[in-house]
């Protein structure tokens, strides 16, 4: 097993990396006299190739410089290969992507010398892990996440933002500005929503958010009871809710005080089921995936990382 670390870059996160900001990172764990080699991810899912190739060749120690999108390949390498025990593996997210929401969870160092100093010292810790089973077109997949996963308004913001993405015209206030444009034409869609194996909701659903973690969309506190060590799925179900109301109750969304409309309901379980009349779209950790039926399940303390 080797001892050093597998340093991955996505040279597009954020809009584009500044290889001054690599090699800045590079210079420090030289310092630190933290052994690494790396390599940049080329294209989408690129980064689980990279994982699977580093775990065969004994590498068990990763850094990633990237978002939550980067963070979400990792993740989704570590469990879809079968040579050692996902929990064996250690993750660093050096966050210089959009939203670097996965962070805001946990007690995320100020500056990259911090976060160095940290991997220094070992400073381990394990959060839970979400899986969800979801369909494209008629085959079913599995994607593992760290984060959040989002339906139905969540994920079509997702959609546009990343289309934005693609053509370099992204900042942090990308999701934000889809939000406001992507009301016009969003349209309900009615779903049935089952915890625990016991239905707790069947109308018209906004949006779905199920999560490890609390805040997504650059920020949003959107699972505001989340916990990511407590073995649970903490799910919010936004009703259908007039667009004027949204609007008029954004600012809310940064803070988790949006739990008191009447629009809006909280459960925490450990298999969450959803299905639709029409399908509702699935993102997780901000990346695009598939549509209902879905089913979310957990494995507790499933990621060891370094935040």
């Amino acid at each position: 097993m080797k001892e050093h670390w597998k340093v991955i870059i996505n040279p597009n996160a954020g809009g584009k990396t500044d290889p001054g900001q690599w090699e800045h990172i590079f210079d420090e764990l030289r310092k630190e006299e933290i052994e690494f080699d790396s390599i940049i991810s080329n294209y989408h899912k690129h980064i689980i190739e990279i994982v699977h190739t580093a775990i065969e060749n004994e590498y068990r120690k990763f850094i990633v410089i990237g978002g939550d999108g980067s963070l979400n390949e990792v993740v989704n390498g570590f469990y879809t290969q079968t040579k050692v025990l996902p929990t064996e593996l250690t993750v660093v997210q050096l966050p210089l992507g959009t939203g670097n929401d996965w962070q805001k969870t946990h007690k995320p160092a100020s500056t990259i010398e911090e976060t160095i100093q940290r991997i220094k010292r070992g400073e381990y810790a394990f959060q839970d892990v979400g899986v969800v089973k979801y369909y494209e077109e008629s085959e079913q997949k599995t994607n593992y996440y760290a984060n959040v996963a989002g339906m139905g308004f969540d994920a079509y913001v997702v959609v546009k933002t990343n289309q934005k993405k693609e053509v370099k015209a992204r900042s942090k206030f990308t999701y934000l500005f889809n939000l406001f444009t992507s009301l016009m034409s969003y349209k309900c869609i009615k779903a049935k929503v089952t915890i625990d194996g016991n239905q707790v909701f069947e109308e018209k659903l906004f949006s779905f958010n199920v999560g490890i973690g609390k805040y997504n969309g650059g920020g949003m506190m959107q699972v505001p009871d989340a916990i990511p060590d407590d073995g649970f799925l903490d799910v919010t179900i936004f009703r259908k809710i007039s667009k004027i109301k949204v609007l008029a109750n954004v600012k809310r969304l940064y803070n988790g005080s949006f739990r008191t409309l009447k629009e809006v309901s909280i459960y925490r379980g450990k298999e969450i089921e959803i299905a639709s009349e029409k399908p509702l779209f699935l993102e997780c950790d901000g990346e695009s995936l598939g549509h209902t039926p879905a089913v979310f399940t957990i494995i507790p303390l499933g990621l060891r990382f370094i935040c």
